[in-house]
């Protein structure tokens, strides 16, 4: 299993990829197909997630009280993958294809309103309301796909280099 910068050096690498990708399509003019779908903020958002991904939320989250690269990006918050690092043993459910990424995209929202519930509740003692407001772009889907692609394709790379295929979770969840 490779180090948790080995991971981020693959990342890095299946990114940039990407990007001279991208940049040959320019150059060939094949780009005016690809930026009908492709649009700047689209890539702008799909580039955040990745990077997040690779650097912030990583399959490896699951170790919760180990020393992982991850965790060690977030700071003193790291502390908040502790729960998660509980609920999902290393290499489980967490290293699946779709329901891993998805666990820690929902684990994040669940925290972050526990967060915002928590200081909004301590506001009001001070006479503060806050409130929680979305305005959606009228590209929010678009928005959406690029981030969803971004964080997926990021959380791939990583289970590639773990050796965790696409079917790999489904045949171990049907031995048990």
């Amino acid at each position: 299993m490779p180090s948790g910068r080995t991971h981020e050096a693959i990342n890095m690498a299946v990114f940039s990829g990407m990007g001279l990708g991208y940049a040959w399509a320019r150059a060939h003019h094949i780009s005016a197909q690809v930026n009908q779908v492709l649009t700047p903020s689209m890539l702008t958002v799909f580039s955040f997630s990745f990077l997040i991904g690779s650097f912030l939320v990583t399959p490896d989250l699951d170790l919760a009280n180990q020393h992982v690269s991850a965790k060690s990006h977030w700071g003193s918050f790291g502390f908040l993958w502790f729960i998660y690092g509980k609920i999902f043993r290393h290499r489980g459910l967490s290293h699946s294809w779709f329901i891993g990424p998805l666990s820690r995209i929902i684990y994040m929202i669940v925290i972050s309103l526990a967060v915002f519930t928590v200081i909004s509740y301590l506001l009001s003692f001070f006479g503060y309301d806050l409130q929680l407001k979305a305005h959606l772009l009228n590209n929010w889907r678009q928005l959406l796909l690029g981030a969803l692609l971004g964080y997926y394709i990021s959380q791939w790379s990583h289970l590639v280099a773990d050796g965790i295929w696409p079917d790999h979770g489904y045949g171990r969840s049907r031995k048990k």
